[in-house]
């Protein structure tokens, strides 16, 4: 509509003039919009889609520019801000089309108010009220969609925590639940998977700060729950190459202790898993650490169960205990060496600095004390789990 053909003189007069034709500017708006920013323009749905949202805008700017008040009133901007958030609308194409719109809507305006004989310092006086309103509604929308966004963060993540311990409890989900847990997890209900645990050392402090970020750098999907003792996360290894992956990711975390389960093939059977996963963070050095359940037998067979663990270091090493605790220590030091060495004598002289003879004559000795031969597999067995039983033992003390 022409604001000319009306015999206006005042500004408020184009304003009023351009507003009796809401629903025509708000069209032309909306596919403004649709046109020059490229979310709405991929839209199927077109200018009907934004054209309500349009029209508020519209009531807002026209309503308001010449009201004479100081102050603008954004609640319908805070308010789509917050609508867009929950439509999941990216911030920045509302930025692009706050800014597009409001470019649109002045330029109309200064189009009606040359037709209309409008004085040009009115006319700058308008265009300094109306790029104040872009800053304030631009502005107000901006915070309301961070509040609703952050609102929807929280709840998410909230569902997602629940669900991740439910999973990890053992719970039972029907089928219409499962698909619910792995929409929100980002997880499939089959494939490969483990449970990574790490030691938590204060409550409500990440072991392992932004973890979850890392694998998913390293394409690696995981979801994750913070519980009072530990920070435990059900990650999918879909190939070989995502185990190495994920243990590069956790290694870069060498303070903490951790575990990781044996890889299992549905996401109901977490429970047990994390049981095992957290048997093998039992078994991770006190400094900090990674054990894998599956590449440390021995070391997770000795820490299984503490009374357990007891049980066999007195009964293989409690012939030691009459000796001092500086040759008992001895003794089992060479032994823990010659393990690490591959049962070469001559490579774990090196590392103690003495002769080869001298790590013979001690495992002899060791033998003799025990009763166990190191060359007797259920023996030798025997004596290493009640090592890592008596080394765990001692960490505990």
């Amino acid at each position: 509509m022409s604001a000319a053909g009306q015999n206006v003189r005042h500004v408020g007069d184009v304003l009023r003039a351009l507003h009796t034709d809401r629903e025509g500017l708000s069209w032309d708006l909306a596919r403004h919009i649709c046109d020059a920013v490229d979310y709405y323009r991929q839209s199927s749905a077109g200018a009907a889609a934004i054209v309500d949202q349009c029209a508020l805008q519209v009531d807002a700017i026209l309503g308001q520019l010449d009201s004479g008040e100081e102050s603008f009133d954004t609640s319908a901007a805070r308010d789509n801000g917050s609508n867009r958030a929950m439509d999941r609308v990216p911030l920045t194409a509302m930025m692009e089309a706050y800014r597009t719109g409001l470019g649109y809507l002045w330029r109309v305006i200064a189009a009606a108010c040359r037709d209309a004989g409008i004085a040009s310092d009115e006319l700058v006086a308008v265009a300094d009220r109306l790029w104040q309103a872009q800053d304030l509604f631009t502005q107000a929308m901006s915070e309301g969609y961070t509040a609703a966004a952050t609102e929807q963060l929280l709840l998410h993540e909230a569902e997602r925590a629940a669900i991740v311990e439910a999973i990890l409890q053992g719970a039972t989900l029907g089928q219409k639940s499962m698909w619910t847990a792995t929409d929100a997890l980002g997880l499939p209900e089959h494939g490969s998977f483990v449970v990574a645990v790490a030691h938590v050392s204060d409550i409500g402090r990440h072991a392992l700060p932004g973890v979850e970020n890392r694998l998913r750098v390293a394409d690696i999907h995981s979801a994750w729950r913070l519980r009072p003792d530990t920070q435990v996360g059900i990650v999918h290894i879909p190939t070989p190459a995502h185990i190495k992956r994920l243990v590069e990711v956790l290694n870069s975390y060498p303070d903490a202790r951790q575990g990781i389960s044996p890889i299992y093939a549905e996401l109901d059977a977490t429970g047990p898993a994390l049981h095992l996963a957290r048997t093998a963070l039992a078994a991770a050095p006190a400094t900090g650490g990674l054990i894998i359940f599956d590449d440390e037998p021995i070391l997770v067979t000795s820490v299984a169960e503490p009374e357990v663990m007891r049980r066999i270091a007195a009964t293989v090493l409690g012939p030691l205990a009459t000796m001092g605790s500086a040759d008992r220590q001895i003794l089992l030091t060479t032994f823990h060496v010659w393990l690490r060495s591959h049962g070469s004598p001559d490579i774990a002289a090196q590392e103690l600095f003495v002769h080869p003879n001298t790590v013979r004559q001690r495992l002899r000795r060791l033998e003799s004390r025990t009763g166990r031969s190191l060359t007797d597999p259920r023996d030798l067995t025997a004596l290493c789990i009640a090592l890592e039983a008596d080394q765990r033992l001692a960490e505990l003390r």
